[in-house]
């Protein structure tokens, strides 16, 4: 560890050269490191801007939403869209909340698909996420939960998100015409 003018600078020793991992604290910039690491994040695309994407990460253990991960992301590939579930990695991220970060590395997790439904999940969650009632969680939306029931031929998805870290969540379901 190295102590430089207040600035603590920690490298992993662990890894070679080339991938060494290194966080900086005490300013506004974390240096997250390891592209070929842990992910910055694992979550789904809430929203889209100005060429960035919100990417929400929720953990059930977290309790509150103060351990929830919500970062905008630049350096977007071209196609992506509100409800795709990605993997992202980055190796700077701005202390913020949402954090800010330009994607380094992006990872498109594949969009389940059910027989009876004529949506994928990325678009089952990009529609509920046009519902009133997703627009209705305060704060970021965080998705809890997706799920599909054939029987009744409907999507489920759960969102999170409220005000001073209380946890409220909304359940929006999507019904499919009869084919």
């Amino acid at each position: 560890m190295f102590k430089k003018a207040g600035v603590i600078l920690a490298l992993d020793a662990s890894v070679t050269a080339l991938a060494k991992c290194a966080v900086l604290f005490g300013c506004s910039l974390v240096l997250s490191g390891c592209l070929a690491g842990k992910p910055l994040i694992e979550g789904y695309v809430v929203d889209i801007k100005n060429s960035e994407a919100l990417v929400t990460e929720y953990d059930p253990s977290a309790g509150a939403l103060a351990c929830n991960n919500a970062v905008w992301l630049g350096n977007t590939p071209k196609g992506i869209q509100v409800g795709q579930k990605v993997r992202v990695w980055s190796s700077a991220v701005a202390e913020s909340y949402p954090a800010q970060a330009s994607g380094e590395r992006w990872v498109f997790l594949a969009s389940k698909s059910f027989k009876g439904s004529a949506l994928t999940e990325a678009e089952a969650v990009r529609r509920a996420l046009d519902d009133r009632r997703a627009r209705a969680v305060d704060g970021i939306p965080f998705v809890t939960d997706v799920q599909y029931d054939t029987g009744k031929q409907e999507w489920r998805i759960e969102f999170a998100g409220g005000p001073d870290g209380k946890l409220d969540v909304k359940p929006v379901l999507i019904r499919l015409e009869k084919q």
